[in-house]
C-alpha cells in the first residue's frame, strides 16, 4: 500500500535523491477531476489500503507531510484494485514517541493539520488529519478548506471546522461522525493513528461505529459544530 523505495542518496552525496517504485495508475486528483466525487464502497477501499499503508509509514518512524489526493495512486495488480500512498518527498523521520517540529511550514496548505500550518510540532495525528481531509474531499466533492494562506486555514480550522459534507452528498450519520472525529482541530481529539480511523471508517460504512466513538463526535459537535 506504499510505493516501494529502491534507492537513497544523502545530503552528504553529489546528488541527493529518493528513488521510488513506479505505479502503472491515476491519482486521485486525476479520479475526482472527472467525476467530482467517488462512491461509499470505492472510498472505503481507498482508505483501507492508504489507512494501512500509513500506519505502516508511522510504524518506522516516518511522518509523510504531505497527504492529498496527488499523492494517492490507484493501481490494478493481479486485475485488483489497489490504493497506494505515494511521494515521500518531505517526509521526514521521526524516533519513536518523539514528535516532528521546526520552523518551516511545509506540505500543501488545503491539505494541512492546524498545527502543521502554523509550524507546530508534529506527530502522526497530523497526517490522520490530511487523510480525513481526502476522504472528505471524495466525498463531498469539495475541499474542506480553501486558499493557499497556511496561516488562514489553521485559523479556519480552530474557529469551526470545515462545513458540514452532508448538503454535498448523501452520507451514513456514522460515517459524517468519523469524519468529525478525524478533523478536530485538537490533536488530542483527533483519531490517535491511521489504524485507529481505518477501523472507525469500517465500521460507519455498515453502520456499526461503536457508542464510544459516536459519543466522541456527539461531544465535538457540542464543542465545535460544523462551521457555516
Amino acid at each position: 500500500y506504499v510505493a516501494r523505495v529502491l534507492d537513497v542518496a544523502g545530503v552528504d552525496d553529489e546528488l541527493p535523491f529518493v528513488a521510488l517504485e513506479f505505479i502503472e495508475g491515476r491519482t486521485l486528483a486525476d479520479i475526482l477531476r472527472e467525476h467530482e466525487q467517488l462512491g461509499l464502497p470505492e472510498i472505503r477501499e481507498m482508505v483501507h489500503d492508504v489507512g494501512r499503508g500509513l500506519q505502516d509509514v508511522h510504524d518506522a518512524g516516518i511522518l509523510h507531510r504531505d497527504i492529498k489526493p496527488s499523492n494517492v495512486i490507484r493501481t490494478t495488480s493481479d486485475e485488483s484494485v489497489r490504493w497506494k500512498l505515494v511521494d515521500f518527498g518531505i517526509a521526514k523521520m521521526i524516533s519513536p514517541g518523539a514528535a516532528s517540529t521546526g520552523p518551516l511550514v511545509i506540505g500543501t496548505p488545503a491539505y494541512m493539520s492546524p498545527e502543521q500550518a502554523l509550524g507546530n510540532r508534529l506527530d502522526a495525528r497530523s497526517d490522520v488529519y490530511s487523510l480525513s481531509l481526502v476522504i472528505y474531499r471524495a466525498l463531498a466533492g469539495r475541499p474542506a478548506f480553501t486558499g493557499h494562506d497556511p496561516a488562514g486555514i489553521a485559523a479556519a480550522a480552530a474557529a469551526g471546522g470545515p462545513p458540514d459534507p452532508r448538503p454535498y452528498a448523501d452520507l451514513p450519520a456514522d460515517v459524517v461522525r468519523v469524519l468529525r472525529i478525524g478533523l478536530a482541530a485538537r490533536p488530542e481529539d483527533r483519531f490517535a493513528s491511521a489504524a485507529e480511523l481505518t477501523l472507525a471508517f469500517e465500521e460507519a460504512c455498515e453502520g456499526k461505529l461503536s457508542d464510544e466513538r459516536r459519543r466522541r463526535a456527539a461531544d465535538l459537535l457540542r464543542r465545535q459544530p460544523w462551521s457555516k
